[in-house]
């Protein structure tokens, strides 16, 4: 990195499309950060958003009723989120609804309205205060009982 700072961005996808597990299909991330040699081997301001959904051994949860879990984020090398939203899709990415979200102490608390049936997949957008930046998205990250 150069010894000036700068703005970067960082992208990661993963795909897996088997016929034996049908959860987690795509999952991708997007990191906006500041950073630059200066920075002196510190870890890079990286931002992760963290679901704690209660599915069953199977990933499944009730569908056609409110469905609430925590949500967390975390950066590396410490410190805390200032923001947090949440969207849902009912149809492997085609449309993506905002889910209520509403911070509760160190976490949020995410309500989901669970279809009757299929998957639902997440996508969190999240910030901090000092700019940096994550968007997060698991397609099918579990599925509806």
């Amino acid at each position: 990195m150069p010894d000036a700072g700068g703005a970067y961005r960082l992208t990661a996808d993963v795909h897996r499309h088997t016929a034996w597990w049908p959860l987690w299909t795509d999952v991708s991330a997007e990191w906006g950060f500041r950073s630059s040699a200066a920075a002196d081997g510190r870890a890079l301001p990286l931002l992760t958003a963290r679901f704690d959904p209660a599915v069953d051994l199977r990933n499944r949860a009730p569908g056609g009723r409110l469905f609430t879990f925590p949500a967390f984020v975390e950066r590396q090398g410490g410190g805390t989120s200032s923001k947090l939203a949440v969207e849902t899709s009912a149809d492997d990415g085609r449309t993506w609804p905002p889910a209520v979200t509403l911070r509760t102490g160190d976490h949020w608390t995410v309500v989901v309205r669970n279809p009757a049936s299929g998957f639902v997949s997440l996508r969190a957008k999240a910030s901090d205060d000092d700019g940096n930046t994550v968007q997060q998205t698991v397609i099918r990250a579990y599925a509806i009982s």
